[in-house]
Order: C-alpha cells, then sequence, then structure tokens
C-alpha cells in the first residue's frame, strides 16, 4: 500500500467511496488514525522480531557449513535492515532490538538518525556476506538488494540526518547498474 500508492504506481479503485481511507494516502494528508498504519507498523516490527529470533535460533545450529551460515546471517541481517529502514522512513524515532536482546525484553527508543547509522552500518557490514547480483536463488537477498536498498537509505539521508549523502547514494546505484 505505501510504496504503490506513494509512489504513484497504483490505483486504490474506482471511484472516491471505494477503499475511501486510501483517499488520505494519496493526498498526502494520512491520519494516524489510519488503520495501514498500524498494521505496517504491525508487521515492520514482527519482521525484526522473526530476524532476530532466527539469528538466535541459528547460533545453537551445529550442522550448517561456516559458508552457509554466513551468508543466511547475512541475508536476515538485510531483512532487518529492511524492516528498519521502513521504520526510518516512516515512523522516525523507533524501538531497537536485535538478537542480543533476550526475547521479550523492553526495546531501546532510537532517534531517527541513530537508526540510520545503525542501518548503513549494518548494509556495509554484511555486504561481503551475500552473493553477487542474480547468483543467490530467486527471492533471496543477494548485494544487488543491498545497494539498492543502501542508495534508498542514502538519497534520503538529508530528512532522516540532516546531512546529504547524494554522491554516496549514486555511487549505490551505480553499483546496481
Amino acid at each position: 500500500t505505501f510504496g504503490g500508492m506513494y509512489g504513484g504506481d497504483a490505483n486504490k479503485g474506482s471511484d472516491a467511496n471505494d477503499q475511501s481511507v486510501l483517499n488520505t494516502m494519496e493526498l498526502y494528508s494520512t491520519l494516524s488514525t489510519n488503520g495501514y498504519i498500524d498494521q505496517k507498523w504491525g508487521w515492520v516490527y514482527k519482521g525484526v522480531k522473526r530476524v532476530n529470533k532466527a539469528l538466535q535460533v541459528m547460533a545453537n545450529v551445529t550442522e550448517m557449513s561456516d559458508a552457509v551460515r554466513k551468508t543466511r546471517t547475512g541475508e536476515l541481517k538485510f531483512l532487518r535492515a529492511l524492516s528498519y529502514y521502513h521504520a526510518i522512513d516512516l515512523y522516525g524515532n523507533s524501538p531497537f532490538a536485535t538478537e542480543e536482546n533476550a526475547l521479550g525484553s523492553v526495546p531501546v527508543m532510537k532517534t531517527r538518525a541513530e537508526m540510520f547509522d545503525y542501518v548503513l552500518n549494518e548494509l556495509n557490514t554484511i555486504e561481503a556476506d551475500l552473493p553477487a547480483p542474480r547468483a543467490n536463488e530467486y527471492g533471496r537477498a543477494d548485494k544487488g538488494a543491498l545497494w539498492m536498498l543502501k542508495a534508498k537509505l542514502l538519497i534520503n539521508a538529508k530528512v532522516y540526518t540532516g546531512q546529504d549523502k547524494s554522491t554516496e547514494a549514486l555511487a549505490a546505484v551505480n553499483s546496481v547498474l
């Protein structure tokens, strides 16, 4: 809903009364009472929770090669970075937790700038762990996906942190191309 409606890639329906809650999204005047806001929040943090749990479980798996563990860890951390990117983009300041936090513990609040720094650092850290573009199984994260997410993060850095990072964003986009 968010990407398609805001990006102009989707049309909500046949007339003004068809899913009228989406009218405000099309006009960039979404209210906090819009149910899609709560749903997206839930999906963002379900994603973070699932990645954190998967990383905790994977740490105890003994029958996995180091190469597979490295790739799967990179893929999972990419998915968490993607979830946190959505949190940064849509909500700003956000709750934060990693696999180091006990499941069910209260996450700490981070500013949008702190979240930006975390996601950028995480992407830089896992880049070497992901396969080359289109070298992974279909549907799995690879360097191309990472570079695109990095470009989206960096092109919006001025909004998220007050710092212009358009040069770095262009470099990330050129990596994708």
